[in-house]
């Protein structure tokens, strides 16, 4: 927000094809964002490239992804996100981290090949 308030939407049912990172579209008609205002999904098809300029006048590819549109789905209630809440998902995420194994635990327990003996 401009005042740097941050507000989560917990959406009031699933919505079919809304994944992390996900592309949406939103266009409210009198400018404003409340619960209930819809937005549509935009699902990635495919990557294509697309030429653009850079200094010194060379043009150069880059890829570009293609979007179809997806679901249409609504938006729920919006609740402010304060410092203490940002601070304890921060938390939450590093004791997760901590008590997840991973690749280097789980190998400490296997049995270890033997070394080659020096010659």
């Amino acid at each position: 927000m401009r005042d740097k308030s941050t507000y989560r939407n917990l959406l009031e049912k699933q919505c079919p094809g809304l994944r992390r990172n996900s592309q949406i579209t939103l266009s409210p008609a009198d400018g404003r964002v409340c619960a209930g205002t819809n937005f549509q999904v935009l699902l990635r098809v495919s990557s294509g490239t697309e030429s653009v300029m850079v200094p010194g006048g060379q043009s150069m590819s880059v890829s570009r992804p293609s979007f179809v549109p997806g679901p249409t789905c609504f938006l729920g209630p919006f609740t402010e996100v304060t410092q203490a809440d940002v601070d304890a998902l921060v938390e939450s995420s590093k004791s997760r981290r901590r008590d997840e194994p991973n690749a280097n635990d789980e190998a400490e327990g296997a049995p270890q090949p033997a070394a080659p003996e020096a010659r």
